[in-house]
This record gives C-alpha cells, structure tokens and sequence, in this order.
C-alpha cells in the first residue's frame, strides 16, 4: 500500500518534467535491491545505468537511462530531472535496446536477439536464480545462477526451444536434410562453450534456405519500394516486414523524445494476375532519415512558463556563420532573444542586458561566452547535451542574475564503448572522442577546437565602401595587418563509484588572441573546473553536489607609441559550491531544496608599461573580495491531473569586502508558477518571480568585450534588483506535429548601471563615482509556430519588445535624458526569425535562416561647440541619450548537407554541410561611430560582413 502510493505520487509529480516522454514513467519505484546481501548483481551486465532505446505504447523513445533486472525479467527506466528509477507497464514494451543488443518480448519474456532473419531468427533468453546461500568472511550471502535458454523464432511466430542438432530437426523438419548436411559439412557441434556461434551459424544458414524456397514474382510483374511515410498521420506503428522492425533508432532525435514510425511498402501489379505477391527484400540495412525531427521539447507539458530546450541534434540543421555549429547562435533564433548586431558577444534576454544572463555549463559560469567578436560561443558542440533556457519561469535553484539562465548540460562519455567525431571547415577544426577507462566504471570525453582564421580580417572593413573604407594609399584595408584566432579544449571524467553515486570531473579553457595592428593586440580567456556528485537514497531522494572554479582574464597591449607602449590587464576568480536535493514528500508534492556559496576575487585592473623604451608608471586597483550565498526551497504542487503550482523562495546573502565599502545585503526572491492543462493539446501559464544580481559589468559598448569591467556590489553600488510577470497560452494540433505558442511578459528593473557622461571607466578605482542606478522597465509578446516532424520542419516567430530606462537619482548633476524614460542600447521594437529544414531524400537536405529585427538605438553628436581652453570647435554636443536607431536588420542564411552513407553497418559515418551566410549580401550595420574633422563632424556605419560569405565542412563521426 504505501509503495502504491509512492509511486501515484511520483508519477504526478514528474509528469511536467517528463514532457512528452510523460508515458513511459507512469509506474511503479523500482524496488531497491541491497547489494551487501548478494554475491553478484541480478542486471544484465551492468547494475549502472545505460542510454538505450525503447518501443513502449507504440512510440519510440531514444536515451533513455535503463537497466534490465534479469532474474524479475523487469526493465527501469530513469525519468527526467527527478532522477527516479521508475518500472513502467512491462505489456507495453515491445521492444528495446541495451549496451547494443535487442530485446523482444516473448511470451512474457524479454528476449535477446541474437540473429535477425526475414524466416528464422534467433533468441537468448538469460534468467538468474538463487540457488542458495554461501558464507563468506562470517556473512551470508545469497548466490545467483545464471541460465540461458535459446529459442528459434519463425516467421509464423512460433518458438521452439532449441538446445542442438536434434532439437532444431524437431523445429524445422522439412529442412532436416539440408540441415544435417550443413552440420557435416562445416563440423559443428553444440557443446556449452561453442552452443551459441553454433545455433547462431546454423539459424543463419536456415533463415536463407526459407527465404530461397519461398514462391517470386516476376521482376516485370512486381516493381516494391520500401520507405518511411513522412506525410501520414502518426497514430501508431505499424511495421509490414521483419526487416524493418530491426532498423534501430539512431542519435538524430532528441533525447527521451517521441517518434511514431509510420513503414509502408507499395506494390505494383499488372492487370489480370490473380493471387498473393510476396515482398522480397534485400537484407543489406540502410539507415531511415526521411523523416527529420526537430530536436525541441515541446512547450505544452512543461511546468515553466518561458523555457526553451534543444536537443544538440538540432544545432546542424541551422545555418550559422561559416558552418560551424553554436549552441548560443541557436539560441538567437528562439522568440525573446536576441544580440546586439552582426557578430554580437551574449545574448539579450526579454529587455536584460548581456550581463543578465547567466550562462552556465556544467554547473561552472562563463563570463566571456563569445570567440573572435562574437562570431563563435566559447562552447564547442561536440561536448554539450541538452540545453535549457530560463526566459520566464526560473527554478529558486538558479539565482544571481536579473533576466535568465541557460543552462547547458555537458554531454556525458560512454562507459561502454569507443566514439568520436571531427569536423573540418574554412575557419576552424574540431574533434572529440568518448574514452572507456574502465568498462563499465569509468570513461573520458575529451574535445579541442582550433583556428585558422587570420585571413577573416580582410573581411573586416572599417568603413563602408560608400565612406572613405580606404586608407590613403587607396588600395589596402586599415586591418591589412590584422590576425585573429582562438582555441578551446574541454573533457569530462564519468566515474561510477557504486550503485547509487556517480561522480563527474569537468574541465574547459578557452583563449582568444587578435590584433586590429601590429601594435594593438588582445587576449581573453575562460578556464572552468568543476567536481559534481550524483547520488540517489532509496526511492523518495536523489542529490547533486558540486564544487568548483571559475576564471576570467584579459590583457590588451597598445605599443603604437613606444615611449606610451602600455599592458592593460583585469582578471575574476570565483570560487562556488552548490548542493541540490529532489525529495517526494508526498504524493500531491515534490520538493526541491538546497544551498550554495560562493567567493568572488576580482582584480579590476593593471596598467603596467611594455618594452623598456615606455614612460608609463605602472598602476595596479586594489583587489574587490565578496561572498554570495543562498538558501531555497519549492514545492511542485500537483493540485489536479489538470494543475501544477510551483511555489519557491530563495534567500540571497551577500557581503562586500571592499575596503572602505564593505557592506552586506539581504534579499529574498520569490518564485511562483501555475500550469492548467485546458485538455491534451491545449495550456495555459502563468508565473512571477522577483530576482537579485550582485556583480555588475560596466562598459561603453553595448557588447561583451575584452575591455569589459565587472565589479561588485557595495555600501556605494546597490544590488540590482527585479521582477517578473509572464503568462502564455500553447496549442498542439495537426496530431502533435505543430505547436503554437503565445506568451506576454512585463519586467521591472531597479539599479542597474549605467555610465554618467564623460565618464572614465578604465583604471579607475572610484568607478563607482561615475556610475548610476537607473530604472528599467521591459515589456513584450511573443508569438511562435512550430513543426516538428515530416519532411518539412522549422519554426517561425515573432517577438514584439520594448526595453526603456531612466536615471533614479542625479545626485545634483544633470540626469540623463533630463531624467526621461530613454531606450536600452539593446532596445528592439520588433523581431521576425524563420528557420526551415526540408529533406529531399535521405541523403540531401537543405536549410534556410531569415531574420529581421527593427535597428538598434544610438546617441549622435548634433553639432560642435568651442572649447574652453582653445577656443577651437572640437566639443561635440550629442541628442538625447538613444534618439536614434540604425538602419533595421535583415539577413539570409542557407546550408546544403549532403550525407555520403546511410549504411548500419558501417564504422563512421560523414557528412558535408555548404552554404552561404548572409547569401543577399546586405551590409547591416554593426555599429555607428562618428570622427570630427576640423569643424565637421562625420558619422560611419561599420558592417562586420557586406558580401555573401560561402562555406564548406566536412564531418564525421565514428
């Protein structure tokens, strides 16, 4: 009785979790089994935890973690985000895959298919037994026998238990002849070390004797195809050949989501024949992609209002700059988000500046997530998993920051066999490669990206062609000297210590190196380290325990003038810890609880002298320290099969150890969000959170750059401080193939910085001084479509936004805007995105990226006003803070990936990806800048890339 209980309250209580994958976790907790009292484990093969497949219900769902009990012939599964081992209905389970072999149920039974025939086929069925108990150093302990049974499956659907020769003559007796010539002749016998190869080599041998008597059209009289049906409805599987149920499902869907497979044959037959035309088919397996799944979780069944989740599946099938796949890039094409321009570093969320979103991967924090001005994330896509991101309901486990989190999930190495992947394009290399230490226990994930992409600067004009982009001598670029590249490498150690507690090391470094001049030249870099422990205590709990380091550097030299040749360095460390509990508390609840911690260290800035012909004295700011902290806990509350309340709080601590302004603050964090299912296709959201921010990034670009500044809050700076409102509406139709969705959202802001005029930002150790709190209010609606299966599929959206601040407090100078409302640097009204996959066949498809968005705000100079030292006009008098916008945006993305080989059995498997980025050539204004001359003042529009950019890779994985 109370493990029934248990396991209705489970099975409610992760129903938003599971999202589409919500069936198969609807069963029992899977009774725990005390590996002190047993000589051996009762699984197959491994008692951890492996990614498999699995029919269940007539749906497909592909990685999903499972293990087979073999002596309660029961499998497992682990459902999403709870952790949970669930044993869902064993009669729905047609079939599923395990460390690379097939089971089928059988009578009852889970069997393994050990040969796969048209007319024969062959299968294990491996059960274990007590038989007894044995006392080892003074304790008992129960022993397990292992017993294997094989049984010959025939086309009719009989089984026969087949132990040798003579067992499978009384199996097939019409072929009993053929048979005990084919054992002559190749010598087989059935004794206990050789049974297996020998029933295995004579089912062969006897699948192909049926298949050769078996009655044939005439090749002019039948003409077959074989092919997935990508425009039927998918209300269940219905598979015509024994060869077709054995095509396995392979790693381009998303992970635990969803596929109905649909197989169909047609026949053709001439007018006037009579009878049954058999289908012949060749047994050469060939991978079925026609149809193309887009890695995305459905919106309908998740919890959270405003979360987005991708499957890294996706990333290849939308084109991004020069090829190369980004999991940052992709997250652009979500509704809500967006950049600051062509090559724009981080990512705007829902009217929040870059420095808004923290950007996490493997619990660690990334404070620079761009390579080479923001062309590329600092993330290489052969080491990442599933990304979620945070854009209106946000978990109380994630805190300080004000607008989102994106979270992105390393992908974890196998622990059973070898992989790897490499990619080669006009710009950058990769490759990565899955490492099994310890078969079983313990593997390795190592990756590394490198460029090549000096000439990239030549691409780089400073100016239009229409404004002076030529230097004097008329026929070289002003960046003629300019090199830029970057490289990063990443792994990850899966350690599984025992039954119930894993163990992952991470590790990431990332550098970047360019020059606009042979004398101006900068360097950033990442480096991310991090140990996180997995472990589950009988059904009810499961933690998560991680520790790490972060660090962020950069040091820019300017040695144009030798006599001023100077080094401008900052650095961050950020130490953290981080425990995370899941706890069933009962059957309507689910709660969610921890604490965390975490020391930052920021030295804001160096300027020493380079090359012993400098003057400058060198200068070094005194180093910040503080410490952040938070408690919080939230229940999921499931009121109804209908509804969902997740309540939260979070409590933020923080103390300031800057000398002179030391300080702490104390501020709680609300987290409310509500789901309503209206019916099976239909919901609706809503929720409201308030959060807190306490390190600041101060800039005068609108971008994240390598002159960025982070500081901490003190007695002078203020945390910033926000909140939330958002609600939504999500439709499924077309039998869950499209999805709309529509969601309003309204946003607060208070003290976050912003820079007074004339302001110095650099080697400035009162910065504080020459700052200012301002208010902020965002408000938008969103609306998406999306396909998500046929031959055709994408999504298109639409984002209507607004972003204003104003300046709270003018401290007795003039306010800026005269202390009106005023446009964010990153205000933009309106957003359209397309992003469309069409495959032609299974080895051709192609994809198209279109994007507009309304042109960015900027301050222009209106005129020039005389010194007042000179008397020369050289002072220039600027508009309103963000009067102005640039021109609107527009591009056009296209790619063509050609897949060379769909072959099952084949050791790799390749693919090219062609295509062009920005394929009309438009030169979109990257920023607008304005340079005096004499008593004018002239503006230039700088466009990162004014030409259609083609691009080749080439990619494989083995």
């Amino acid at each position: 009785m109370v493990c029934d209980t248990l396991a209705t309250f489970i099975i409610s209580a992760y129903m938003g979790a599971a999202g589409d994958c919500a069936a198969l976790y609807q069963g029992q907790v899977e009774t725990s089994i005390s590996h002190a009292t047993w000589t051996t484990h009762p699984y197959w093969n491994s008692d951890s935890f492996q990614q498999g497949n699995i029919c269940y219900d007539g749906n497909v769902y592909t990685f999903v973690p499972m293990r087979y009990n073999i002596m309660d012939n029961q499998l497992a599964v682990v459902a999403p985000d709870s952790k949970l081992s669930i044993v869902p209905n064993q009669d729905k389970i047609k079939w599923f895959e395990l460390d690379g072999n097939r089971f089928e149920r059988e009578h009852e039974w889970f069997m393994q298919v050990v040969y796969q025939g048209s007319h024969a086929s062959l299968l294990l069925n491996k059960t274990k037994q007590n038989y007894g108990d044995v006392e080892i150093d003074r304790r008992s302990y129960h022993q397990i026998k292992t017993i294997d049974r094989y049984y010959l499956r025939l086309a009719d659907g009989s089984l026969h238990e087949v132990k040798g020769y003579k067992s499978l003559r009384r199996a097939v007796p019409a072929y009993r002849n053929e048979l005990r010539q084919y054992k002559r002749k190749h010598n087989i016998g059935f004794w206990q070390s050789v049974r297996l190869e020998s029933l295995k080599s004579c089912t062969e041998f006897l699948d192909g004797l049926m298949a050769s008597r078996e009655p044939k059209a005439h090749p002019e009289d039948t003409t077959y195809t074989v092919s997935v049906n990508p425009t039927a409805p998918w209300d269940s599987m219905s598979i015509s050949m024994a060869d077709a149920a054995a095509v396995p499902v392979f790693q381009a869907y998303a992970s635990g989501s969803t596929h109905r497979l649909n197989y169909s044959d047609e026949k053709q037959i001439k007018p006037g024949t009579a009878g049954i035309t058999p289908l012949n088919t060749q047994r050469e397996y060939e991978m079925l992609k026609e149809v193309e799944v887009l890695g995305m979780r459905k919106k309908q069944s998740q919890q959270y209002s405003g979360v987005e989740s991708f499957h890294p599946s996706l990333l290849r099938n939308v084109p991004l700059v020069m090829g190369e796949t980004d999991v940052l890039k992709l997250a652009l094409k979500l509704p809500g988000v967006a950049s600051t321009g062509e090559a724009g570093s981080g990512i705007n969320v829902r009217g929040g500046a870059t420095e808004h979103t923290q950007i996490l991967y493997n619990g660690n924090t990334i404070f620079n997530p761009m390579h080479m001005f923001g062309l590329f994330s600092v993330i290489d896509p052969d080491l990442v998993g599933e990304t979620d991101l945070y854009k209106g309901g946000i978990p109380s486990q994630y805190g300080g920051r004000l607008s989102s989190v994106m979270n992105i999930k390393g992908k974890t190495p196998d622990r059973n066999s070898f992989h790897g992947s490499a990619s080669i394009g006009l710009v950058t290399s990769r490759a990565a490669v899955e490492i099994p230490i310890v078969k079983d226990r313990m593997s390795l994930l190592l990756g590394g990206r490198a460029t090549y992409s000096d000439w990239m600067l030549k691409l780089i004009n400073k100016k239009d062609h229409d404004s002076d982009s030529w230097n004097e001598g008329g026929n070289t670029y002003e960046y003629r000297d300019g090199k830029a590249g970057y490289w990063d490498v990443g792994g990850t150690l899966n350690t599984l210590l025992s039954h119930n507690h894993t163990l992952l090391i991470n590790g990431y470094y990332s550098h970047d190196r360019f020059s606009l001049t042979k004398e101006k030249k900068y360097n950033y870099s990442n480096t991310n380290l991090s140990a996180e422990l997995r472990s589950r205590y009988g059904d009810r709990l499961s933690t998560t325990l991680i520790a790490g380091y972060d660090h962020y550097d950069y040091a820019n030299r300017d040695s144009e003038y030798p006599t001023s040749a100077a080094t401008l360095s900052f650095n961050l460390n950020n130490y953290f810890v981080k425990g995370n509990a899941n706890y069933a508390l009962h059957k309507d609840h689910l709660l969610n609880m921890g604490i965390q911690g975490q020391y930052y260290r920021i030295m804001p800035g160096s300027y020493q002298p380079w090359g012993e012909n400098s003057y400058i004295v060198g200068r070094k700011l005194n180093t910040d320290h503080a410490v952040e902290s938070a408690l919080w806990m939230e229940d999921t509350w499931t009121l109804s099969p209908a509804l969902n309340i997740v309540g939260g709080v979070r409590l933020n601590l923080f103390k300031s150890f800057k000398e002179g302004l030391e300080t702490f603050y104390l501020r709680p964090d609300i987290r409310l969000s509500a789901n309503y299912k209206l019916n099976d296709n239909a919901s609706v959201k809503a929720g409201f959170n308030t959060l807190h921010q306490f390190i600041h990034k101060v800039s005068n670009t609108v971008i994240m750059s390598p002159t960025d500044i982070w500081m901490l809050s003190n007695d002078k700076v203020k945390p910033q401080s926000g909140w939330q409102a958002t609600t939504g509406y999500y439709l499924q139709f077309g039998k869950g193939c499209y999805e709309f969705s529509a969601e309003a959202y309204y946003k607060g802001m208070k003290d976050y910085l912003t820079y007074r005029n004339a302001a110095i930002l650099v080697m400035n150790d009162h910065l504080y001084e020459d700052v200012v709190g301002t208010s902020g209010r965002a408000y938008g609606i969103e609306l998406q479509i999306r396909k998500f299966y046929g031959k055709l599929n994408g999504w298109l959206n639409y984002t209507y936004s607004r972003t204003e601040l104003k300046q709270k407090n003018a401290m007795g100078q003039t306010p800026i805007n005269q202390g009106r409302w005023f446009a964010a640097d990153y205000d933009s009204p309106h957003n359209l995105k397309l992003v469309c996959n069409y495959k032609f066949t299974r080895r051709y498809s192609t994809s198209l990226n279109a994007e507009y968005s309304t042109g960015r705000p900027y301050t222009a100079p209106i005129g020039i006003m005389p010194s007042e030292t000179t008397g020369d006009y050289s002072v220039p008098v600027y508009s309103d803070r963000n009067k102005l916008r640039m021109p609107d945006y527009f591009r056009l993305d296209w790619s063509f990936n050609i897949e060379p080989s769909h072959h099952l059995t084949a050791s790799t498997h390749s693919w090219f990806t062609i295509g062009v980025y920005n394929l009309l050539g438009r030169s979109n204004a990257y920023s607008i800048y304005f340079e005096s001359d004499r008593n004018n003042v002239r503006g230039y529009k700088l466009s990162v890339f004014g030409a259609p950019i083609p691009y080749i890779n080439y990619n494989i994985k083995f």
